[in-house]
């Protein structure tokens, strides 16, 4: 079972339909993981969904583009 979690609802859709097509058994959530407060919820679904976390792929980040210098 693979859950999967990102704010643009209709885009997290259609991943999880092109994964059930090749045979995946998906759960999709809709969050956005920059709101803090939705983070305990997001948790508390997916594993009653799938049951507990095995494994965690995180793709989600934020860019800050500046010359190196300014970091």
């Amino acid at each position: 079972t693979v859950t999967i979690v990102g704010r643009d609802e209709e885009r997290l859709r259609g991943a999880a339909q092109m994964l059930r097509q090749e045979g995946a058994r998906v759960h999709d959530l809709p969050c956005d993981l920059l709101d803090r407060s939705a983070l305990g919820g997001l948790v508390s679904r997916a594993q009653a969904l799938a049951g507990p976390v095995e494994i965690l792929l995180n793709n989600a980040g934020i860019q800050n583009r500046a010359p190196l210098g300014d970091f």
